[in-house]
């Protein structure tokens, strides 16, 4: 039977800083409201993963300068943001088009507010961002600096992260392997969603996995959280772990009431993203494509001893390399002729961790050649932590501004890859 065609969709994402300083600044006084006008905060919800939002100040003197400034209490932890605009001729400020002429973003973002909170050091755990919580929006006159109070023109308040309720996260002990199950609150037994095995990377334990999958559950979609390697009863190190559990949890996902078992996806981020390609490719009678964010597609040894292979199957080490640069032995190389689904890739030009784009472009090559349907962003400036939250703070040397743009890139091919929750 001929393959049928399969288009790659890919894009480039560019820093949204770049963007911004194409901009010219605008006028910097600041001048009283005349009588008559009542300055207002406009939040228009867009759509999409994470609920972005739109974000205008209307009913402003033309040419003022305001400050906008962001706080919420998160986890406990009071977390603040603030820019300082000009308003156009019309009194209005847009925040996705006006960038700020001084504050915690320097570029043009409706949701730069939210990420930009903090200074870089996040105190407060990451699924605390996906809770419930109020962020208030003050506009002040002037430009206002931080922990200065300042004169309120106007507020409002935004809802953000998931209601409480809105996904069920337990223990699932006859999975297989150590593995916790997320599920949408409104899963119906009689469904048939699309559902994911979520895996993290060289960190072992299911942390990571854990936050993906409380994430995949509340866009819709159940997501089994599995720990490969550094929980009870596994190796420590990520060094000749066995595959053998994965596939069994995967026939655990499979059998789950509301899962359709023909749209299980394995969803592996860094060097999960291989242990992903490799189920997608060896056994396409159980997973439907893959996701493998700032993955790679050969089996690399493991870490830290790079001696020894990382994984292995029937108690048999798997052929593997240690080449991020030039050409990977043929045995590591996971052949991707057999995969049946969409793959979704990611990187960040700015990944610290490994080369995460120049082994995506290897893997591109391939999946190309093979005729698969492959939804690829490329992260112009983004670090190696794109499949997190669009819209947390930002954290450690990152470029917040390119993680943002390149997460939200990647949230969306997943939506658009997966197919409707329900």
């Amino acid at each position: 039977m001929p393959a049928r065609p399969r288009p790659r969709r890919g894009r480039r994402v560019a820093s949204v800083a770049l963007a911004a300083a194409l901009a010219t600044a605008a006028l910097s006084a600041c001048t009283p409201l005349p009588t008559g006008l009542t300055p207002s905060i406009e939040v228009t919800e867009l759509g999409g993963p994470f609920q972005p939002l739109g974000i205008r100040v209307l009913g402003l003197t033309p040419g003022a300068t305001v400050t906008l400034r962001a706080s919420s209490d998160i986890g406990y932890v009071p977390h603040e943001s603030r820019a300082v605009f000009t308003a156009d001729a019309a009194g209005v400020i847009d925040l996705a088009r006006d960038v700020p002429t001084d504050g915690a973003w320097t570029v043009a973002d409706p949701m730069a507010p939210f990420y930009s909170f903090g200074d870089g050091t996040v105190t407060t755990a990451f699924q605390e961002y996906d809770r419930e919580h109020t962020v208030q929006l003050e506009v002040l006159d002037g430009t206002v600096d931080d922990g200065a109070d300042g004169i309120e023109l106007t507020s409002t308040s935004v809802l953000r992260g998931f209601p409480e309720g809105a996904f069920d996260i337990v223990t699932a002990p006859d999975a297989g392997v150590s593995a916790f199950y997320a599920t949408p609150a409104d899963l119906d037994p009689g469904d048939a969603r699309p559902a994911l095995l979520v895996m993290g990377g060289s960190e072992g334990g299911s942390e990571s996995a854990r936050l993906l999958s409380m994430q995949l559950a509340a866009l819709g979609y159940p997501a089994l959280a599995v720990s490969l390697f550094g929980s009870p009863g596994q190796p420590d190190e990520l060094a000749e772990v066995p595959l053998d559990p994965v596939l069994e949890a995967v026939g655990w996902l499979r059998a789950q009431p509301g899962v359709d078992p023909d749209r299980v996806t394995p969803f592996g981020v860094s060097r999960g993203g291989e242990v992903a390609l490799w189920l997608a490719a060896t056994h396409p009678e159980l997973a439907r494509g893959a996701i493998l964010p700032v993955g790679a597609g050969e089996l690399f040894c493991g870490y830290p001893d790079v001696t020894r292979s990382a994984w292995t199957l029937d108690g048999e080490p798997l052929p593997c390399t240690t080449d991020v640069s030039g050409d990977p032995p043929a045995a590591s190389v996971i052949g991707v002729d057999t995969v049946d689904g969409p793959v979704v890739l990611a990187c960040g030009t700015a990944d610290a961790v490994w080369p995460s784009c120049p082994l995506q472009h290897r893997t591109l090559e391939r999946l190309e050649g093979g005729g698969v349907e492959v939804f690829a962003s490329e992260g112009e400036g983004a670090s190696h932590f794109v499949p997190l939250n669009p819209y947390l703070p930002h954290f450690a040397d990152t470029d917040a501004a390119a993680d943002s743009a390149a997460r939200a890139a990647f949230w969306a091919d997943v939506v658009e890859a997966l197919g409707p929750a329900a």
